[in-house]
């Protein structure tokens, strides 16, 4: 029997999720990212169940974001995708899908990646009608979710879509949680070696809002990657400090723009709709409210 190589192996990780077991339109949705970009992209599912309420539901994720749909009841099956770059046939997970879409073919494919080997992906798998970036939609450059709604919008989901949000279902909060507590992440994945990273928000902000919501009452979970423990570790002992996903690889420079947020705030004003808003205070007076 043939063997793959190694670098082409993939399992195909197809497993049941929740209990819906809906008898209607069987609907795909791609989204193959990080934890937190499958977060936002969760924000179609109530759409599409409120137009459809015994649709079924798949999502193509990668193994560890999978994760999240364990015991969510709105997700018929899950397709765990290991190589994301791999094309069609050297992707078992990627040809079953193709194949068993040819017996029991798609309604509609959500298709919110902006690679070429998704959208081709997309357009491989049996399905009525395919929506997404470059079909129909147009990836700009604003919030995720609002990304995700005008696909929605374009997939004749318009009047969920307005107020479409994010939304995990069925997964129970960690053993030793306080009833309310926020969640806060200062990493950054889109940094690099060369430019300033200008998405990340300056320590300071950090310690403040961390300040203000533990006023409020309400405890703070510090999370991060492994390669940002040591500034995490570094926030959540001190309170302030060199803010970089990746200090031992950026430069001096970078750092300079971490620490001083004054250059920091100076070096987003070329950037046209960018306002120094979503300050600390403004962030902790949204949140609390909502968690009494």
């Amino acid at each position: 029997m043939r063997r793959w190589p190694r670098w082409g192996r993939e399992a195909t990780g197809f497993r049941r999720a929740g209990r819906r077991r809906g008898a209607g339109p069987r609907v795909l949705v791609i989204r193959c990212g990080a934890v937190g970009d499958t977060v936002l992209a969760t924000c179609v599912l109530d759409p599409i169940l409120a137009r459809w309420p015994d649709a079924r539901i798949e999502w193509l994720a990668t193994p560890a974001s999978a994760a999240l749909f364990g015991a969510d009841p709105r997700i018929a099956r899950i397709h765990r995708l290991r190589h994301r770059k791999l094309p069609i046939p050297l992707s078992p997970t990627k040809r079953q899908l193709v194949r068993e879409s040819r017996a029991d073919p798609f309604a509609l494919v959500l298709n919110l990646e902006t690679a070429d080997y998704f959208r081709r992906l997309a357009h491989t798998v049996a399905a009525k009608r395919v929506v997404g970036f470059g079909d129909g939609a147009v990836w700009q450059h604003r919030h995720g979710v609002e990304n995700h709604r005008a696909v929605l919008t374009v997939a004749g989901f318009a009047a969920a879509a307005a107020a479409a949000v994010p939304r995990l279902v069925g997964a129970a909060a960690p053993a030793g949680l306080p009833p309310r507590f926020v969640a806060l992440h200062p990493g950054n994945s889109h940094s690099g070696a060369t430019r300033a990273n200008i998405r990340a928000w300056p320590a300071p902000r950090w310690v403040e809002l961390n300040r203000r919501l533990v006023a409020a009452g309400v405890a703070t979970v510090i999370t991060g990657a492994p390669n940002e423990a040591d500034n995490r570790d570094y926030l959540v002992k001190r309170g302030f400090g060199r803010y970089t996903p990746r200090p031992a690889d950026l430069t001096a420079l970078i750092e300079t723009y971490a620490i001083d947020e004054k250059l920091y705030l100076a070096s987003l004003e070329p950037f046209s709709g960018v306002t120094d808003r979503n300050g600390a205070a403004d962030i902790a007076d949204y949140v609390v409210p909502r968690l009494n």
